[in-house]
């Protein structure tokens, strides 16, 4: 892996990191998945959604959390999946001054994990997006840059479009 990623994955000073671990695809072909658990301000269970007009796909709407209006992302579809549930849960990301949701199937557990434990990706990935994995008993769980993910949909300013109208209807609140 890149230096810059080792510094996202790791906790200050340590070996060690914490990874949320969250399903996709569950019922067909599950896939698993994790985030570094800094980034998880909070696990919610998936409330209505707001349209986004003219959003891309993958944002399957918006939702108010805390008087604060928040883009929700549709995992599946960035992925490439197409799973037979609707996600049932939202797990709300918080990093580089920007809040998102991002829907899941489910979310199983946090595990406390060494850098030894967590190997590169090879050319065989599931995506551009893992940037490292690891190997459970039974399975893969694929760490996904959320980075990455998040600026490319930036580029589409879709999610600053939101946090803006967000913080407005909450500063206009106020008043």
């Amino acid at each position: 892996m890149e230096a810059n990623n080792v510094r996202i994955l790791l906790e200050s000073d340590t070996n060690e990191l914490e990874i949320v671990e969250f399903c996709v695809n569950e019922g067909i072909e599950e896939s698993y998945f994790g985030v570094n658990v800094a980034k998880v301000r909070e696990i919610i269970r998936r409330p209505k959604l707001t349209t986004v007009a003219s959003a891309p796909e993958s944002i399957a709407g918006m939702m108010s959390l805390r008087d604060k209006v928040i883009p929700i992302i549709d995992l599946a579809k960035i992925l490439g999946k197409h799973p037979e549930k609707e996600a049932e849960r939202i797990v709300v990301l918080e990093f580089n001054r920007m809040t998102v949701g991002v829907m899941v199937n489910s979310v199983s557990r946090i595990y406390r994990l060494s850098w030894e434990q967590i190997e590169a990706p090879g050319k065989m990935s599931e995506s551009i997006y893992v940037i490292g994995l690891v190997k459970m008993q039974n399975r893969i769980i694929m760490i996904l840059d959320f980075e990455r993910i998040f600026a490319e949909l930036s580029a589409s300013s879709v999610l600053h479009a939101i946090e803006d109208h967000g913080q407005g209807e909450h500063k206009s609140a106020g008043n």
